[in-house]
C-alpha cells in the first residue's frame, strides 16, 4: 500500500444520503444471518485474492491469513455461576443507580457549562431519554445546519449513563461547531444482545425525525461513535440497512470487537509495564475478572460469536460507513482485536494472534506516538474511505472516563487528561476537518462559527 495515502485526508465527514424515513424503526428480522452469510462468503474470497500491487490505491482485502478465536458461540453456565453473577450484577446496579443520580446532580452544580441545551424523550422509547449539545453560545433562534455527532456511553453493556460523557459532548460541540446528541440504551441482563443496537436505533432515526432538532444538523455530514460498549454499538448499528445510508463516519474508543477470543487470551495480548507504576502496572488486566460476567449478561447462550453485529472484527469493510476511526489503549485486553478489526477494514495486514499491542519501554508524560505504525495510521483510498488506528500509550481502558473510585493517582489522572485531549483533537480533525471552519489558527467565534486567521493542519482551539 505504498501509494496510499497515510497522511491527514481530505475526505471529510459528508456524502451521505437522506434518511428514507426518518423517524420510524426498522426491524429486518433477517440481518444477523444475512450478514454473517456475506461475510463468511467475503471471508473466503479474501484468502484467495492476489496480493494488490503497490501502485494501486483501490481498497482489496487484506491477504495475510488471520486466525481469529476458537469460540463459535455462547456457552450455557452451570446453574451456580449465573447464580453467582446475577447476584453480583444486581448489588453492582442496585448500588450505582442511586450513585449515578448523586453524581448528576453535582455535575448540574459544578459544571453548568457541560450541560445539554435539550433533553428528548421519544414515544419509541420513552424510557431512555437522548441529552442535545449545541455550541457554547448559541443561539437555538437563529439555526445553522452543523455536523451531527451521536456519541453512545459505555459500561460493559451493563451500566452507565448518557451523563458519563457530559463533559466530551459539551466540549466537542463547541469545539467543533457541531450538534451532539448523547444516545442511551436498555442495560443487560435484562435487555440483551441485539436489542441494545435496536434501542440506539430507534433513537437515531427518532432524532433526525425531530422538528426541533432537524434546523441544527446537517444531514449530509453525520457520525456515530462511543466509548466501550457504546464503541462497539457504534460499529454495529451502523451495519443496519436503515441506519448505514445515514452515517459518513464511526468511531469507537477501546470497543470489544471479537468475542470468539477467550478473556485469558486477550489478557496475553495487551502489553504490561512496570514501570509506569500505580495501578496501571498491575501485573493482572483489571477488566479481566468482570469480563466473563459482563459476557454473560449481553450474550444469549447458543448466539454465534462470528455475528458481525455482535463482534464487528467479522464486518467487512462495506457492511459499514466509508470512514472509521478506533482508538485503544496499550494497556487494555481489548485492544489487540481493536487492532485487528482497524486493520482488516483498512486491508492492511491482520496483526497475528501472537504479536503483543504496542512496544516496550515508556513514553513520555501525555506523549502520543504519530511515528509509529503500530500506535498510529490512516489509510485512505480515492474512493473517499478512511480507516484511522488510533494507540493511546500507556494507559488502560476508560483511561479518559470517571474512574477516580478505581484510580487516584494524580500522575495518571494528569497523563490521561493530556493524552484525552489529544485524542479529542485528532477524532475532531479526522471527522470534520476542511469542512470545518474552526480548523483554522485562532479563535472560533462560537456563535457564528466563523474563524480570523489561516488554515493549519494542526491547530489549536482555545476552550
Amino acid at each position: 500500500m505504498a501509494t496510499a495515502t497515510q497522511t491527514q485526508t481530505t475526505e471529510t465527514l459528508g456524502q451521505t444520503h437522506e434518511n428514507p424515513g426518518a423517524g420510524a424503526l426498522v426491524h429486518h428480522s433477517n440481518q444477523s444471518q444475512e450478514l454473517i452469510q456475506s461475510s463468511q462468503r467475503r471471508e473466503a474470497g479474501a484468502l484467495s485474492q492476489q496480493p494488490r500491487p503497490q501502485s494501486a490505491v483501490v481498497y482489496q482485502p487484506p491477504t495475510h491469513e488471520d486466525k481469529p478465536g476458537e469460540k463459535r458461540e455462547a456457552q450455557f453456565l452451570p446453574w451456580y455461576t449465573r447464580w453467582g453473577y446475577s447476584i453480583s450484577l444486581g448489588a453492582a446496579q442496585g448500588f450505582l443507580k442511586p450513585a449515578s443520580l448523586v453524581r448528576d446532580m453535582q455535575d448540574s452544580i459544578r459544571s453548568p457549562l457541560h450541560q445539554p441545551n435539550l433533553m428528548k424523550t421519544y414515544q419509541c422509547r420513552p424510557k431512555l431519554p437522548v441529552r442535545v449539545f449545541f455550541p457554547k453560545p448559541y443561539d437555538k433562534e437563529k439555526p445553522r445546519q452543523m455536523p451531527l455527532i451521536f456519541t453512545i456511553h459505555g459500561g460493559g453493556f451493563i451500566m452507565g449513563t448518557p451523563q458519563d460523557n457530559d463533559a466530551w459532548n459539551a466540549k466537542f460541540a463547541s469545539r467543533y461547531a457541531s450538534t451532539v446528541v448523547a444516545l442511551n440504551y436498555n442495560k443487560a441482563p435484562k435487555t440483551t444482545f441485539p436489542m441494545s443496537i435496536h434501542d440506539v436505533e430507534a433513537l437515531i432515526l427518532a432524532t433526525l425525525g425531530d422538528s426541533e432538532i432537524a434546523p441544527h444538523i446537517d444531514r449530509s455530514r453525520i457520525a456515530v461513535g462511543g466509548w466501550d460498549a457504546g464503541g462497539n454499538l457504534a460499529l454495529t448499528v451502523s451495519q443496519l440497512p436503515a441506519i448505514r445510508p445515514i452515517v459518513s463516519s464511526v468511531f469507537a474508543f477501546y470497543p470489544p470487537c471479537d468475542f470468539t477470543v477467550t478473556h485469558h487470551q486477550k489478557s496475553r495480548l495487551r502489553r504490561y509495564k512496570a514501570g509506569v507504576g500505580g495501578f496501571r502496572a498491575r501485573e493482572t488486566d483489571y477488566m479481566l475478572s468482570m469480563s466473563p460476567m459482563i459476557d454473560w449478561s449481553y450474550i444469549p447462550h447458543g448466539t454465534d460469536l462470528r455475528n458481525p453485529l455482535l463482534s464487528p472484527y467479522f464486518a467487512e469493510h462495506d457492511m459499514l460507513p466509508r470512514r472509521v476511526m478506533i482508538v485503544g489503549c496499550e494497556l487494555d485486553m481489548y485492544a489487540h482485536e481493536a487492532w485487528r478489526t482497524i486493520s482488516k477494514l483498512a486491508g492492511r495486514d491482520i496483526p497475528p494472534m501472537e504479536q503483543t499491542v504496542g512496544r516496550e519501554g515508556q513514553s513520555e508524560h501525555g506523549q502520543m506516538l504519530f511515528d509509529d505504525e503500530r500506535f498510529h495510521f490512516e489509510q485512505s483510498y480515492n474512493d473517499g474511505s478512511s480507516y484511522k488506528w488510533l494507540l493511546v500509550p500507556d494507559t488502560i481502558h476508560n483511561f479518559d472516563q470517571r474512574i477516580g473510585g478505581v484510580v487516584r493517582e494524580p500522575d495518571f489522572r494528569a497523563d490521561a487528561e493530556q493524552k484525552s485531549e489529544a485524542c479529542l483533537k485528532e477524532i475532531g480533525e479526522w471527522l470534520l476537518g476542511p469542512f470545518h471552519s474552526g480548523r483554522q489558527n485562532g479563535t472560533i467565534n462560537e456563535h457564528s462559527g466563523t474563524t480570523n486567521g489561516t488554515t493549519e493542519a494542526h491547530h489549536q482551539i482555545e476552550q
